[in-house]
């Protein structure tokens, strides 16, 4: 239809074209053993989403107006995490994962493909990772990626399992409900002002 607005609703953000250029693509690659290197098929591979994304805001630590940033524990390690709407899926840092040598299963192949049109192989899942946040504990499964500035990110993999959320994005703050409680999760004031100038990303 037209050219109506694109800003009827806060979650619409969430998938909005306009993040394309700022985009990760993990794409399964249906590539043979000789292509694909060094990555192995033994034993039962964990499935990954054929298509996810990353925005490259969260792989700087870039603070935008529908990403922000919260301290938390991973083991007895301080992490920071970006809670990332242009993210499909949860992601960890390779650091992280080396320093509290977190488990990361196999998994069926994949591509990180940047949104320059570099690419770079994608390989196994850290499950049932839990983070402690201040306000509540999370348990969920995370892709191995190499982050500036972040320890973790939190997607739309985690977002949709939390039922119906109220987000203002002016004060940078998400009200949901866990069991019989509200929780209200909020922008650590301490990392505003973590960012990464963008001409560290034309390199």
């Amino acid at each position: 239809m037209g050219g109506g607005s694109q800003r009827e609703h806060p979650f619409r953000r969430w998938t909005d074209s306009k993040l394309q250029e700022l985009q990760l693509c993990v794409v399964a690659d249906d590539l043979d053993d000789a292509e694909m290197g060094e990555i192995k098929n033994e034993g039962a591979m964990v499935e990954v989403s054929p298509v996810v994304k990353l925005s490259l805001n969260s792989v700087v630590g870039l603070t935008t107006p529908d990403t922000f940033k919260t301290k938390g524990m991973v083991e007895d390690r301080e992490i920071v995490s970006m809670i990332d709407c242009g993210a499909t899926h949860n992601f960890i840092s390779l650091k992280l994962v080396e320093e509290v040598n977190i488990p990361t299963a196999e998994t069926t192949n994949y591509r990180v493909i940047m949104g320059s049109g570099k690419a770079m192989q994608g390989k196994g899942m850290c499950k049932g990772v839990t983070m402690e946040l201040p306000v509540l504990t999370i348990v969920d499964d995370f892709l191995p990626l190499e982050l500036d500035n972040l320890d973790m990110v939190l997607g739309i993999q985690w977002l949709l399992n939390q039922g119906t959320m109220i987000v203002d994005w002016k004060e940078l703050a998400m009200t949901f409900v866990v069991g019989d409680s509200n929780v209200i999760l909020k922008e650590d004031p301490s990392l505003t002002g973590m960012e990464v100038s963008l001409k560290m990303l034309v390199k």
